[in-house]
């Protein structure tokens, strides 16, 4: 299975971002929940949790 990466940082030290991240970790795995943030855009707005996807955080601030 091939993969692309992609990165995004936060400045901690900006209020506006430090809350995002901390709003984002509060959702269980990074990387599906941006993946779900494009599907719903992509969809035209609707909240959208695939089948058999838990939203466990296993990430810490």
């Amino acid at each position: 299975m091939k993969r692309i990466p992609k990165g995004v940082s936060f400045n901690i030290d900006d209020p506006f971002e430090s809350k995002l991240l901390e709003f984002a970790l509060e959702h269980g795995t990074f990387s599906k929940y941006v993946k779900r943030l494009i599907q719903r855009d992509m969809e035209g707005g609707k909240e959208t949790v695939p089948k058999g996807y838990a939203t466990t955080t296993i990430w810490t601030v």
